[in-house]
């Protein structure tokens, strides 16, 4: 983690921002809360937490893939019970952070260098061997207490074997009780000196003290063996350690293919509801333009009766009365929609489809002349390339006096309809009339503007 508002420390060497960071929850690897570990080579930023830096056994990933600690989303939670990502603004239920575990795997494979670094310690290791190593580092510094020198821990075996004597100026000390380091490492043998042997110590010339075995010298780091041996120890290390490395990043490639996959799966979907709003947009649009040409008016209208085979049966047994869309005629133009029943008619016993025309409130009947009387044709066309159509021409102006109602400015939402036989039922399903065609006709309106 990087230092804010101070000198770096004495002897510590420069280091990327993202190789020193606090380790939260990995008590296993014998690394209390908040311990600060420096690593070897950059770290992956999806293990860091984006606010405080920290690295958690267990991180947290927000919906807009931003990883956070447990400890700093704890704090960013709102009463809502969601956080707020301080980068962009996303809102994420605390319930759908995805708790990533896969970090702690990763990183105790990660390689890390000794707390003593900056006091000549060169290790690197594994993060799940630190405790292991710092508990036998012998870069720790060590002050002697007989003779109050500050050595190394692994300097300690020489510098009491080749003698160790408390400051003459300093009687108190060469009185107390003095501890010497025997051959054996584990446990430190201690024995007090009494006056009287002090005194023979004292008289008799100093002998010259034994040299130190061969076996001593290798295990006390002083021969060419001990970096042998030491190179081995840090090979069988880094074979473990590139094993380890290799599980973990199974581990995560596993991991990005899920958040991959997940990934995709949210494009697809995105793709699916752009797919539905651009056609949404286009319906929207055709509707716009129908409107825009309903509004600006039209000499003619057609109105397809489909679907006829269906419509045959239920229509004339139902009096099943069929309606067109509205229309203008015309700009500024008179409102009008058509509607049409199969109706058997008393007088000869045939059935016929009757059309009547409709006159509807509309925008512009303020600025029209009452009542109607443009002279108006209703068709039943002949579908085929030379065919005849069967036309009905009626002029409102001659209608009989019950039917002029039709034709005046409607007072509600629409006036009683102009009706007229338009053609017998078996005319529009012979053949040869050509008035059939994909089980639809079409009834086309048809308004004399010159």
């Amino acid at each position: 983690m990087d230092r804010q508002g101070g000198a770096p420390l004495a002897g510590a060497s420069s280091v990327p921002a993202l190789q020193k960071r606090y380790v939260i929850g990995f008590e296993q690897a014998g690394l209390t809360d908040w311990t600060e570990v420096e690593f070897a080579s950059p770290i992956p930023r999806f293990t860091s937490c984006l606010v405080c830096g920290a690295i958690a056994s267990e991180m947290l990933w927000s919906r807009c893939w931003h990883v956070f600690c447990p400890l700093c989303a704890a704090m960013m939670g709102s009463d809502e019970g969601s956080v707020a990502c301080p980068l962009d603004g996303t809102v994420t239920p605390l319930d759908d952070l995805h708790r990533d575990r896969i970090a702690m795997e990763v990183l105790l494979a990660f390689r890390v260098y000794c707390p003593n670094r900056s006091l000549g310690c060169d290790y690197i290791g594994s993060m799940d061997k630190l405790r292991d190593h710092t508990r036998l580092c012998g870069f720790y510094n060590i002050q002697c207490q007989i003779c109050g020198h500050w050595l190394k821990r692994y300097q300690l075996r020489d510098h009491t074997v080749r003698g160790c004597s408390p400051p003459a100026e300093n009687p108190a000390l060469r009185s107390a009780q003095t501890t010497v380091v025997t051959g054996n490492l584990y446990p430190d043998i201690a024995r007090s000196l009494n006056p009287e042997q002090e005194a023979l110590s004292t008289a008799a010339p100093s002998a010259p003290s034994a040299a130190p075995s061969r076996l001593s010298v290798i295990f006390n780091g002083n021969s060419k063996e001990y970096d042998v041996l030491n190179m081995i120890s840090a090979m069988k290390d880094m074979c473990q350690g590139y094993e380890d490395f290799k599980n973990a990043f199974n581990d995560v490639r596993e991991s990005v293919e899920v958040h991959a996959e997940h990934l995709r799966s949210e494009i697809e979907a995105l793709e699916a509801k752009l797919e539905t709003q651009q056609r949404h947009w286009r319906e929207g649009v055709m509707g716009d333009v129908r409107h825009l040409k309903t509004a600006l008016g039209t000499r003619t209208f057609d109105w397809q009766v489909a679907p006829f085979s269906k419509l045959r049966k239920t229509a004339f047994k139902k009096r099943m009365l069929l309606k067109s869309e509205d229309f203008y005629v015309g700009h500024p133009g008179y409102h009008v929609a058509l509607s049409g029943a199969f109706v058997k008619d008393t007088t000869d016993g045939r059935i016929y489809f009757s059309v009547y025309v409709h006159l509807l409130r509309g925008m512009f009947d303020s600025a029209l002349k009452w009542p109607y009387r443009t002279v108006t044709k209703v068709k039943l066309l002949n579908q085929e390339a030379q065919g005849v159509d069967r036309e009905v021409t009626f002029d409102p102006g001659e209608a009989c006096e019950d039917e002029q109602d039709s034709f005046q400015r409607p007072l509600g939402e629409r006036n009683v309809g102009y009706g007229f036989h338009l053609a017998a039922l078996e005319e529009i399903e012979h053949p040869g009339n050509g008035f059939l065609k994909n089980d639809a006709f079409v009834v086309q309106f048809c308004a004399d503007l010159l």
